[in-house]
């Protein structure tokens, strides 16, 4: 007994070395998959006849690589593997090949491949992979794919490495439904319920990854520009969570809510905050997101509701913090307009925004502008 217990923690322990090896070389890969998916938005994709996927959630069910009947196997000068052994990755311009020739493939032809990487567990394969992966996902969304990703990260019988990689991949693609199925993931997870989950346990690092990947897609940006239809999921997940839910979890999900501003998914978000209990978690995690907004598109809808929940003192002042948070002339010429309409405010609150009104003075002169009209 005493020596399985060894054995297993040395497995668990080499997963995780692994793991963390593999996070490093996606990390640095994930910025050049951005910019070359800005490059290739528009690279034609290969008109090979290829079969559906289906749903593959354990890397043992992929077909073995040059088999008549995989669709996917191709010769070693397409810049696939040809055979068990995985591409040549040994050198810079090699990966650099090897990646160049995966971008023009869509996602049904490198899904097969990243399945077949994961067996093999060559860091330098996986990554290159996973940045492909994603950025074919950003340029034409394949359901199967996604389903394909999400199915490998919920599977406890695959290894943490190949979970991972899942969880990262869908991070690299940073699309409304690669959200989808990180929540897909998330709500199986003890995680979602509220139960402990140990921290020395597989199940807690990729519920850790998972929750940054979260983060991370809920922030990328499209043409330069926040992704209004990643709101979408977000909203519906934060419909779905309770009280009991992990902190890290509410506050990924409400943050990212937050960060992309959709003004009609603010409204909905501060409605549902407005009917929670305020002695609740996700009220709470709720006001300390709502405090840090920083959309200026959010403005006109956070006026509004500012006025309708007047009575929800909590509630109000964090929309006003928010406001200052956003710190333009509209949102500071908001605040102007609640304290002209609120009167009689608490003193403590009265000074806590005029310190925050002073500090905004020099931010701009078209704050300074609002601010001296309004100090007459």
């Amino acid at each position: 007994m005493k020596m399985h217990g060894r054995s297993l923690l040395v497995s668990v322990m080499v997963s995780a070395a692994l793991a963390i090896t593999l996070f490093v070389g996606w990390r640095l890969l994930r910025l050049d998959s951005v910019h070359l998916a800005e490059r290739d938005e528009e690279a034609q994709t290969s008109g090979s006849d290829t079969k559906p996927l289906g749903r593959w959630s354990n890397p043992a069910e992929i077909m073995n690589p040059g088999s008549s009947s995989n669709p996917s196997a191709s010769t070693s000068a397409s810049g696939f593997a040809n055979g068990s052994s995985g591409p040549v990755l040994d050198t810079v311009a090699g990966r650099q090949n090897y990646y160049d020739s995966l971008l023009i493939q869509p996602a049904k032809v490198i899904f097969p491949e990243w399945s077949k990487a994961i067996l093999r567990q060559n860091p330098n394969e996986m990554s290159t992979l996973a940045s492909a992966l994603g950025h074919s996902l950003r340029r034409q969304s394949d359901a199967d794919v996604y389903v394909g990703l999400g199915d490998y990260a919920i599977n406890k019988g695959n290894s943490v490495t190949a979970r991972m990689a899942a969880i990262d991949t869908l991070m690299h693609a940073a699309t409304p439904d690669a959200i989808t199925q990180l929540i897909r993931f998330l709500r199986g997870t003890d995680a979602w319920s509220g139960a402990d989950i140990p921290k020395d346990s597989p199940d807690a690092q990729v519920v850790s990854q998972a929750i940054q990947a979260l983060n991370e897609s809920a922030r990328t940006l499209v043409e330069g520009k926040r992704n209004w239809n990643s709101s979408s999921p977000l909203l519906s997940a934060w419909n779905e969570v309770s009280d009991d839910t992990r902190q890290d979890v509410l506050r990924s999900i409400s943050s990212g809510i937050i960060y992309l501003g959709k003004p009609d998914d603010i409204d909905r978000f501060i409605q549902s905050v407005g009917q929670l209990n305020q002695a609740g978690e996700r009220y709470k995690v709720a006001l300390g997101a709502l405090e840090r907004m920083g959309s200026n598109d959010s403005v006109d809808v956070l006026a509004a509701t500012l006025q309708r929940y007047a009575f929800d003192q909590s509630l109000s002042r964090a929309i006003v913090r928010g406001l200052l948070s956003i710190g333009t002339a509209d949102s500071i010429l908001q605040v102007t307009r609640y304290m002209d309409r609120a009167g009689n405010l608490d003193s403590a609150w009265r000074d806590e925004i005029n310190v925050k009104l002073q500090e905004k003075q020099s931010s701009s002169p078209e704050v300074a502008k609002v601010l001296s009209a309004w100090r007459g």
